[in-house]
């Protein structure tokens, strides 16, 4: 299935896609999380949709990428996107993300910008 594609489905139907390339049941994932037995069948259903933090979980049990799980998008794309610029415009790409995010951190207030760096720092540890 092409990556497009992918990006077009769902978050339930991409849990599908790599459980089922696993060889699992969403039974087996939902207790390799310690999450109710039928949470993970719920998620790919589209009943109910994954926290940020089981989606990090989520994708160390299925051994996908969080980004791909989460938006369908392909680490070997983002890869190959950074090869065709060449190093000033990724670092000048760089420097703009990091302006926009500093924009966004400082609409938040104390509260939302420990949470996110709490985040940030789960994730990262994934």
């Amino acid at each position: 299935m092409n990556t497009k594609k992918l990006q077009k489905i769902g978050i339930g139907e991409r849990i599908q896609i790599a459980r089922k390339k696993l060889g699992s049941s969403s039974a087996k994932v939902s207790a390799a999380m310690d999450l109710s037995r039928s949470m993970c069948s719920q998620w790919e259903r589209g009943i109910s949709n994954p926290s940020t933090a089981h989606l990090v979980k989520l994708a160390k049990v299925l051994g996908v990428s969080f980004a791909w799980l989460a938006t369908g998008g392909s680490e070997v794309e983002k890869v190959n996107k950074e090869k065709q610029i060449n190093q000033e415009e990724l670092k000048i790409l760089k420097q703009t993300q990091l302006l926009k995010m500093t924009e966004e951190f400082n609409k938040m207030d104390l509260e939302q910008q420990e949470k996110l760096v709490d985040f940030l720092q789960v994730a990262t540890k994934y």
